[in-house]
């Protein structure tokens, strides 16, 4: 069930990162898959306690306080778990464009 939730968030993350056309052509397609499976594949690297408070607000929408709640830490510990999670996907995000020459946006310099 988890493995779900991660694939949803690694979607969400890369869709509002690449803000893809309403109808990708196929290839681009292949390509938002394969930067799916890599981003999940860091997600699940993630230690579990900043990865579920990365999940709950990321995709369920929940507030930091409403995050230290259901996990019992402070907010202040919520707010960072996000925060850092953000960096290690934006991190990884960028080290795989930089390893794929064919994603990189039209008209960016090479």
């Amino acid at each position: 069930m988890l493995e779900r939730y991660y694939r949803e968030v690694a979607n969400f993350l890369l869709r509002r990162r690449l803000r893809p056309s309403p109808s990708p052509a196929p290839q681009s397609k292949v390509e938002l898959s394969a930067q799916t499976e890599y981003l999940l594949h860091r997600l699940q690297q993630l230690p579990r306690r900043r990865r579920e408070a990365f999940v709950l607000h990321r995709f369920y929408g929940l507030a930091y306080t409403e995050i230290a709640q259901h996990m019992r830490i402070p907010s202040n510990q919520v707010e960072q778990h996000i925060r850092i999670a953000m960096q290690a996907c934006r991190q990884e995000l960028k080290a795989y464009h930089s390893t794929k020459p064919s994603l990189r946006r039209a008209g960016s310099a090479s």
